[in-house]
């Protein structure tokens, strides 16, 4: 059985961390257990298992305590425990404190079917946003906008935080050089000002009233752009959507630049 015994971050990269040991249970066939998943998350999804391996994904009483004394010994030892999934010794516990010491690309591609069905929306919250969504649509393309900031302001010395006049340059020219009608449905942690984006042209909605919901609205759209984020990767990849990743304010993006997350881990890009 593979355990892991920390989930950190937020809630996409709890999602991330969860979804990659999934994979590499069902690729492996080993049985995979995390006892310290955050409540909020069966909130938003049914983990609904139908693979061939065991999931024990809950959270257990002893979840703080546990978070704590990891933190305690990293700290300690300056050490974050990171190690690789041992394939030589498949059927030994093998347990992990750092996810992205068994990330494995193929994995997750060969598998990202059972992750989207094990990591369904709960149909009350889905069943909102596609009624919401379909009346937005008007039989239009729509590109679902993460307009990453909170957090990004400062995370990487604030490389990846685009004011609005950024965002609007790059909609903008999508939506010059498409022949079609578009629709962009904008999603953030912070509120939106949608006047400044009408002003300057563009048909945009925001129809999201918490993270999942905005999540859900992405996952939904035609297209999904943003910048390196979980949220948008997770997205479009539960959506099974192209996404471009906009991760240079200076570059002006094309539709070319639109792809599956399964052409980016197939050249060896990691997810992001």
């Amino acid at each position: 059985m593979i355990t892991l015994l920390v989930q950190e971050g937020q809630t996409c990269n709890q999602l991330l961390s969860l979804s990659a040991l999934l994979a590499l249970g069902i690729e492996n066939g080993c049985d995979v257990k995390c006892p310290v998943v955050d409540n909020q998350l069966f909130k938003m999804f049914e983990f609904k298992n139908e693979t061939n391996i065991k999931v024990l994904f809950y959270h257990a009483k002893y979840t703080e305590l546990l978070k704590i004394l990891i933190k305690v010994i990293k700290r300690i030892t300056h050490n974050d425990f990171s190690k690789t999934f041992d394939v030589e010794n498949m059927q030994k516990n093998q347990y992990f404190l750092n996810w992205l010491s068994y990330l494995d690309n193929d994995s997750y591609v060969h598998n990202v079917d059972s992750i989207r069905s094990f990591f369904k929306i709960k149909s009350e919250i889905y069943d909102l946003c596609k009624k919401k969504y379909d009346a937005i649509n008007d039989d239009c393309t729509v590109i679902g906008v993460h307009l990453r900031r909170g957090d990004y302001k400062i995370y990487q010395n604030g490389i990846w935080y685009y004011d609005d006049n950024i965002y609007i340059k790059w909609m903008k020219s999508l939506k010059e050089s498409y022949e079609g009608k578009i629709k962009f449905i904008l999603c953030s942690n912070e509120k939106i000002d949608l006047k400044k984006y009408e002003m300057a042209g563009l048909d945009v909605a925001n129809p999201g009233k918490s993270s999942i919901e905005d999540l859900t609205y992405l996952g939904l759209c035609d297209y999904v752009m943003g910048p390196p984020s979980s949220y948008s990767f997770w997205a479009a990849m539960y959506g099974n959507k192209r996404r471009c990743i906009l991760d240079d304010r200076n570059k002006e993006y094309t539709w070319l630049d639109f792809k599956y997350f399964e052409e980016r881990l197939s050249v060896g890009d990691y997810i992001r």
